[in-house]
């Protein structure tokens, strides 16, 4: 299996201000952060110690690694280190239209490299530690870490004050995942097709390491449309879980009943049948459809689904009444809701082909 990985934009190798929770972070051109990077200026992960070039222009995320372009390891609480003057410059800098606006609203301050690692959570003796092998450098004219332009180091200043701004990983979207085969099927380790389970688009994308202007857009047209007609067949080796045939034996052979089912949970009335698909999100869906004695639909019940709250839960509440309404299942689709939407048909006309039959 790979390992997942993802394309990233923005600022130093993919970063941006931390934002609260919920509010997007502004993005900046790539000419904006490498004035950034310039002087007394270094990003620190976990531990407070430097883990990438900063001045150095990123490709969607990527940065050079040892003769490739690699998207680095991401982490989880990255922040922006730099000193008065570094703050004086960023806090003058005219404004071109490319900054970040507000970029200095949000940062910590402190009279000391050991208290600001306090303050933002990092080792005190670490990031100490950085400062000061990040000032030979500066000095030495030469990045031995991780090969800065020399133009861009100017070592920090002894006194304070120091600030720090906080980070967060920025994600354009998604690669890697699980390696498949031609029928976007997942292969396990051993390349053997798990059963029932088909992987499109980004994840799994044979351009799992790379970015491939408009590839992404090509594999998930292609693996979609493969993925989708494959996982839709009808699969020999599922067996149906439980007692009861829900009236009948299914129209739809390929669901699975649950548990619900084979405890007899759903009941039924004089004119009643059931039906259900297991083309809607989750465990699948069961409806209960009452007819009068000329067989026209009266009611329509969804007595189990699992669709979201938002799209889904439109085709639960308003097609129903267009079946009874129309006197049929098959009614427009809710907008948005076509899965969903496709499920609640098929289990209707599940139910209505059982009434048939009676």
């Amino acid at each position: 299996m790979e390992y997942a990985v993802f394309e990233s934009l923005g600022q130093f190798h993919g970063l941006s201000p931390r934002e609260k929770e919920g509010i997007r972070s502004t993005y900046a051109l790539n000419v904006f952060w490498s004035e950034i990077a310039k002087g007394s200026a270094i990003v620190v992960g976990e531990d407070g110690s430097r883990y990438f070039n900063e001045a150095e222009l990123n490709g969607h995320g990527h940065i050079y690694n040892h003769g490739d372009w690699v998207v680095p390891l991401n982490q989880n609480h990255p922040y922006m280190i730099f000193d008065q003057e570094k703050y004086e410059e960023l806090l003058n800098e005219p404004d071109n239209g490319l900054k970040v606006p507000h970029f200095l609203d949000n940062i910590f301050k402190a009279d000391s490299i050991a208290n600001l690692a306090s303050a933002i959570g990092k080792d005190p003796e670490v990031l100490s530690q950085t400062i000061s092998e990040f000032n030979f450098m500066a000095q030495q004219g030469k990045d031995y870490a991780y090969h800065r332009d020399p133009a861009t180091l100017r070592a920090f200043s002894q006194n304070g004050p120091f600030y720090a701004i906080a980070l967060r990983q920025n994600m354009l979207n998604t690669q890697g995942g699980g390696r498949r085969d031609g029928h976007a099927q997942v292969l396990d380790p051993n390349g053997t097709p798990i059963p029932h389970l088909f992987e499109a688009g980004e994840l799994g994308s044979p351009f799992v390491n790379k970015y491939t202007t408009g590839g992404n857009i090509a594999d998930c047209l292609i693996s979609g449309k493969i993925a989708g007609e494959n996982a839709a067949a009808i699969k020999q080796d599922i067996s149906r879980i439980g007692t009861t045939d829900l009236n009948s034996a299914p129209i739809n052979d390929n669901f699975v009943a649950s548990s619900d089912e084979g405890d007899q949970k759903f009941k039924v009335g004089p004119n009643q049948y059931l039906g259900y698909s297991n083309q809607g999100i989750g465990d699948g869906v069961v409806v209960r459809t009452t007819l009068n004695k000329a067989g026209k639909i009266v009611d329509v019940e969804i007595l189990k689904q699992t669709e979201s709250d938002d799209y889904g839960s439109k085709a639960v509440k308003e097609l129903s009444q267009k079946m009874v309404e129309k006197n049929t299942y098959d009614v427009d689709a809710v907008s948005g809701a076509s899965e969903t939407s496709r499920a609640i048909k098929e289990a209707v006309k599940d139910s209505l082909n059982k009434a048939e039959r009676k």
